[in-house]
């Protein structure tokens, strides 16, 4: 007995170190209550006859009562989306409801308000160029004609130097989870974060404000329509998002998804939501990361050096007591 939990011991410690123990993907619905901030943001493109609009489905979070955090795509790819989208009532912010919105949209269970005007990083960038389109910059947030009055809460944003980027973060969504399937419900997945020199097949640019992630096409990871959705980690007790989900390519069975790391965007969205300065004290560290590339390492070298020390810990309980 004692041999057969020091190999289960062992082997857990080594599968760990190699990093495949903790890969993990495939949606799973959310639960009533979870996820307050999530926001499902419905886009209308054009309104055919002013009775059918061309809607474009978003994910999106609330990072204050009036605002929202999303992908500036969904506004904008070659041409931005008329004004009177916004005056008409056809650019939506739904909450409160596990249900994916694009498949039930005059449901009247659903809370919803209208956006009244986004603003796009200035420097966002969209050119198709075949499967490799880039985009950079690409983040916006948006104004709510009037904040929800129940069913939500803001996420925090990383403010602060005691928001580290996780190494396993989740991702939360209503994309295609197989070849034809969209979901009923909104799903989120816990997935591995990514440097692109840890990627399997590298994307043909990159820059410094955006990280990855991989998993297998048939591990139902979501990925189609989650464009603007949160990429949320633990930091000392407290849900923050670390991410925009921006673009997501298929590589035969490889899905890779890219995110834009709100850190570097922080400026930008100071510039139009007035984000408090109560977050700013919470949990902070003295010393930063210089660079992605280190604090994804930092991070993930902390959380195996712990558990090692559970391994080890564990070994010489059962080597005193069997």
């Amino acid at each position: 007995m004692k041999s057969l939990f020091c190999i289960i011991t062992i082997y857990l410690l080594l599968s760990y170190g190699n990093g495949e123990i903790m890969r993990v993907a495939g949606g799973q619905p959310v639960k009533e209550g979870e996820y307050k901030y999530f926001i499902q943001l419905l886009v209308a493109h054009y309104v055919f006859n002013n009775t059918s609009p061309g809607f474009v489905y978003c994910g999106a979070s609330l990072i204050h009562r009036n605002w929202i955090l999303t992908a500036a795509q969904c506004f904008k790819i070659h041409r931005m989306i008329p004004p009177q989208m916004f005056t008409d009532g056809w650019v939506r912010a739904y909450t409160g409801n596990k249900k994916v919105t694009s498949i039930q949209i005059h449901n009247p269970a659903f809370i919803f308000q209208n956006v009244s005007r986004a603003h796009l990083h200035p420097r966002y960038t969209f050119k198709g160029t075949g499967k490799n389109p880039p985009v950079e910059y690409d983040v916006a947030v948006a104004k709510l004609a009037k904040p929800f009055e129940r069913n939500v809460k803001t996420i925090h944003l990383p403010l602060g130097a005691n928001t580290q980027l996780c190494t396993v973060a989740t991702i939360i969504g209503a994309g295609l989870i197989n070849s034809k399937d969209f979901p009923e419900l909104v799903q989120y997945s816990r997935t591995r974060i990514k440097t692109r020199n840890q990627l399997s097949i590298k994307p043909p640019y990159d820059y410094p404000a955006i990280f990855y992630s991989e998993v297998v096409w048939a591990e139902g990871h979501p990925w189609l329509s989650d464009t603007g959705g949160p990429v949320v980690c633990n930091n000392l007790g407290y849900s923050v998002q670390h991410g925009v989900t921006s673009l997501v390519r298929k590589y035969n069975r490889t899905v890779i998804s890219q995110y834009e790391r709100v850190k570097n965007h922080i400026a930008f969205i100071k510039q139009h939501v007035p984000l408090g300065s109560s977050r700013k004290k919470r949990g902070h560290i003295k010393k930063k990361s210089k660079n992605l590339e280190e604090e994804v390492k930092s991070t993930s070298l902390q959380r195996k050096s712990s558990f090692i020390c559970i391994c080890v810990n564990v070994i010489l309980y059962l080597k005193g007591n069997f």
